[in-house]
């Protein structure tokens, strides 16, 4: 008679592990299979067309594709160019030679969505990462639930943009920062110095890919800041000269990068500011998006650069618009998170100091460095003019992550952190409704000022549990595990 063996707890738990990995890294592939006809057409369609441009200019693309493809004008840099248009171009040319004929639009949009999906996966790796370096105790599932997030869902999976492309460049930068800001700290040079190559370019990628990447480059840069402090704090000489040459190879990447495409005189020689250049989106109060400027009750499509009130001081007067209102909050908030969050940091800056940090301490630093990212995104969102619906897609992962790592450790009323997973929810489902009809029950889901009042709301319940946690180290958070 033979007796069963009963698994060991090791052997089930790494099965376990290895179910979630695979459930994590099929579910774009298997969305993309189940929904075929899910996705926004248009902007599928605009990369068909850059295609075109870029099979009859090739290098002098930016020059002539708005008079040739005026339908879909091109407003990327080179590197988001190469990963759209470019890969429709691969795709017709692999096409051509194996099949001997081209291919026809509906399979174009099939494969491009799938070649998407990979970086849906990729973002589910590296949100697995993160939950990890932050001490969840299952980082592959708390990665698996929020890619099952409609948030996810829907703007990093069916839409069919490279917002998950963008996704996975801020969640490798802000990984790799974080490594190089420990290893500095450890006194390890080499480890520092290839972590900071990694970053750096990353980051040159990442800022090509959209303009609207633009908006994580403070925190990136703040975060860059403290990890080269901390090079020649720990490290003197040797440790800052390491660290600026693998900064000086990025920038020479960025570079090289950058301008690989002819362009108009007034574009500087750069794809990114041509990117800028040519997608005025803020000169409208919204694209279908959602903002404080929403709720004056105006066309969303109209002029943000219309006066929407004047101050008057005696004979002064000064008219306000929505446009540069919007730029002007947005900028004090920055300075107000920055300031505060340096104020918050300083302590870890002296020599020594980062180092001590074990356990859930180093842990709560990331988690707050997490909420500052998610912050500036959520900001720019509220604030500027010109949103479209899609925009918060890069801010959910850190808020999501650090609102409920505080809430577990009772830093954060766990309400918040309800608060924001709900919201994220809900902009899924409002992101899902500018693609297809929703039922009629979700109509104030799709409100834009429905969008706009939650995520104001959200915004100024996050910046009070800002405040207060901003004011203690995060080595005083509980040393309890995540669950």
């Amino acid at each position: 008679m033979t007796t069963a063996v009963t698994p060991t707890p090791s052997r089930r738990s790494s099965l376990g592990a290895a179910l979630l990995l695979l459930a994590g890294v099929t579910l774009p592939f298997l969305l993309v299979a189940i929904f075929p006809t899910t996705y926004h057409k248009g902007d599928l369609m605009a990369y068909a067309r850059w295609a075109d441009c870029l099979e009859a200019f090739g290098p002098a693309t930016y020059l002539e594709c708005l008079a040739y493809r005026p339908e879909s004008p091109l407003g990327y840099p080179a590197v988001g160019l190469w990963l759209s248009g470019g890969v429709v171009q691969g795709l017709r040319l692999l096409s051509g030679t194996l099949l001997g004929r081209p291919l026809d639009a509906p399979t174009t949009d099939a494969l491009v969505r799938f070649y998407l999906a990979t970086f849906a996966a990729v973002d589910f790796l590296l949100l697995a990462w993160l939950a990890r370096l932050m001490r969840y105790g299952r980082p592959l599932l708390t990665a698996l639930l929020l890619t099952l997030l409609p948030w996810m869902v829907v703007g990093g999976v069916l839409w069919g943009q490279l917002d998950g492309i963008s996704l996975a460049g801020a969640l490798l930068a802000f990984i790799a920062l974080w490594q190089a800001w420990r290893a500095a700290s450890q006194r390890r040079a080499a480890p520092a110095a290839l972590w900071l190559l990694l970053a750096g370019l990353t980051l040159a990628g990442f800022t090509l890919i959209k303009p609207l990447n633009t908006f994580a480059l403070p925190f990136l840069l703040f975060l860059l800041a403290l990890t080269l402090w901390s090079c020649w704090r720990e490290l003197g000489g040797r440790g800052l000269a390491a660290a600026l040459g693998a900064l000086l190879l990025s920038l020479a990447a960025f570079r090289l990068l950058d301008s690989r495409f002819d362009l108009p005189a007034d574009a500087l020689g750069s794809s990114f500011w041509y990117g800028w250049q040519s997608s005025p989106h803020g000169d409208v109060i919204s694209g279908n998006g959602f903002n404080l400027w929403i709720l004056l009750g105006g066309d969303m499509w109209a002029s943000s650069r219309a006066p929407f009130t004047a101050l008057r001081l005696g004979p002064w007067q000064q008219t306000l618009t929505p446009y540069h209102t919007g730029i002007a909050l947005y900028a004090l908030l920055l300075l107000f998170l920055f300031t505060t969050a340096w104020l918050a940091l300083r302590p870890l800056l002296a020599r020594g100091a980062r180092a001590r940090l074990t356990g859930d301490a180093e842990a709560g630093l990331l988690a707050l460095l997490s909420l500052l990212l998610g912050l500036t995104q959520l900001g720019f969102n509220v604030l500027l003019t010109g949103t479209h619906e899609r925009y918060l897609f890069l801010g959910y992962p850190f808020l999501i992550l650090s609102t409920w790592w505080f809430a577990r450790r009772g830093a954060m009323g766990m309400g918040l952190a309800v608060f924001t997973i709900s919201a994220a929810i809900l902009n899924g489902v409002f992101v899902l409704g500018a693609m297809q009809p929703l039922p009629g029950l979700l109509f104030v889901v799709y409100s834009n000022a429905f969008q706009a009042v939650l995520h104001l709301i959200l915004l100024v319940a996050l910046l009070d549990a800002w405040l207060r946690l901003s004011r203690v180290l995060p080595a005083t958070a509980s040393q309890r595990q995540v669950s």
